[in-house]
């Protein structure tokens, strides 16, 4: 009989015994699951930021100002789309009651970030003279510029540049029918469309035609004017006149084609005032077809 209940107490005991070890490893698993998650939702939230706030306090955090602190905090001031205002600042408690709390604000820095420039300013001293501050410039990726609702700039290197007024008549003559590499270049500043990655951009944004090259006009205000050259085939050619600002293009004018033995050419004058002409061949006459302005908007107008 005794040994009867010894064989039954044991048998329990390694029943329990086998529960408990598989309740642990139950437990074992949901905690490795649950932190599995939790490092993939981190993972994810690293590569799409939506919020501006963040993304500002990133890249104050990867300057050397906040290095003696170890809770800060960003506020945007004021952002107009060029520049973004910052204030780095810490909060204190100064009650000395722990139930009822008095927070306080203390300024570390102003800072003002031109994202364009890839430009970090601290003006906490002297806003009239501020301080250049280093920091992680990969932040400034398409993904701040649009979160942070920043206008991107159009590079143009000024060198690459057409001069005005642009006369079609010494483009031919000049650039096509006895080439002058050197006049060419200095006034007319014709520029392959593959070696500038931004206008290409604009151009497949707004879904507009993409031609073999283009010259920029200078601009003007905010107005981008761009000459584009299509070379669609051996006897037939044409170009666009477009204006581009904020990256959108806002007008568009044919200005030079030859379809039925009728070649369309022009002149832009500094003003920005456009005479279209029309002849047989360019050694006839010019007579005088259409004209057009470019306004303060960008808009290409008849006269």
């Amino acid at each position: 009989m005794k040994q009867l209940i010894w064989i039954i107490l044991s048998s329990g005991f390694l029943l329990v015994s086998c529960k408990k070890e598989t309740n642990q490893n139950i437990v074992l698993d949901q905690k490795t699951q649950t932190d599995s998650t939790k490092l993939v939702d981190k993972n994810q939230n690293q590569k799409i930021v939506s919020d501006c706030g963040q993304l500002v306090y990133e890249i104050v955090s990867s300057t050397n100002l906040i290095k003696e602190y170890k809770n800060y905090f960003t506020r945007i001031e004021s952002n107009d789309g060029q520049k973004i205002k910052i204030q780095v600042y810490v909060e204190n408690d100064i009650s000395e009651n722990p139930k009822n709390k008095q927070i306080v604000e203390s300024t570390i820095a102003w800072l003002e970030l031109f994202p364009n420039e890839k430009k970090l300013n601290n003006i906490s001293s002297d806003p009239e003279n501020p301080k250049s501050v280093e920091f992680n410039t990969s932040l400034l990726d398409d993904n701040f510029f649009a979160v942070c609702e920043v206008k991107k700039n159009i590079v143009q290197d000024i060198s690459a540049t057409a001069t005005l007024p642009f006369d079609y008549s010494d483009y031919y003559k000049k650039c096509i029918f006895e080439p002058e590499e050197n006049f060419c270049q200095e006034h007319f500043q014709v520029v392959m469309l593959s070696t500038n990655k931004s206008l290409l951009n604009i151009l497949s944004t707004n879904k507009y035609k993409l031609p073999s090259s283009y010259s920029y006009l200078p601009k003007f205000e905010e107005i981008q004017p761009v000459i584009l050259y299509f070379d669609e085939s051996d006897d037939l050619s044409t170009i666009d006149l477009i204006t581009i600002k904020d990256n959108k293009i806002i007008s568009s004018l044919k200005i030079s084609s030859n379809e039925n033995n009728m070649l369309l050419d022009f002149i832009i004058q500094k003003d920005y005032s456009i005479e279209l002409f029309r002849h047989k061949n360019l050694l006839e006459k010019r007579i005088p077809y259409k004209k057009y302005k470019i306004d303060s908007n960008g808009i290409i107008n008849p006269k």
